[in-house]
């Protein structure tokens, strides 16, 4: 769960510092991309090109859809939505996609070590 932190945290930083900035979400997506993997090899495993791809889209289409949501309430106060609303989404789907990662890929390890 600190890794999850660590990262949910440093998503923060990026959307503090890229907050009026169009686009920035893309180093976001980015940022929970390298978290997925690195969470998935904390438990063994090695994932190739092909899911990484499918982990960057799967992240990619949830955080559009939630940051279109949210930033379409948030154009009717935009200092309020980058400086403070835009890092909160942040940090809650980091630490929401680091959970279900975290036990996806935990629950994944169990079932492959009980059968073997």
């Amino acid at each position: 769960m600190k890794t999850v932190l660590l990262y949910a945290l440093v998503a923060v930083v990026i959307a503090l510092v890229t907050g009026p900035i169009p686009g920035s979400s893309l180093l976001l997506t980015g940022l929970e991309t390298v978290m997925a993997f690195h969470i998935a090899r904390r438990y063994g495993f090695h994932l190739d090109f092909g899911e990484i791809s499918s982990v960057a889209t799967a992240i990619f289409a949830a955080s559009a859809l939630l940051k279109l949501a949210v930033s379409t309430l948030l154009e009717f106060v935009p200092v309020l939505g980058w400086f403070i609303a835009k890092p909160a989404i942040a940090f809650l789907f980091v630490v929401m996609l680091g959970t279900v990662a975290d036990r996806y890929f935990r629950d994944k390890r169990q079932v492959l070590s009980a059968a073997a």
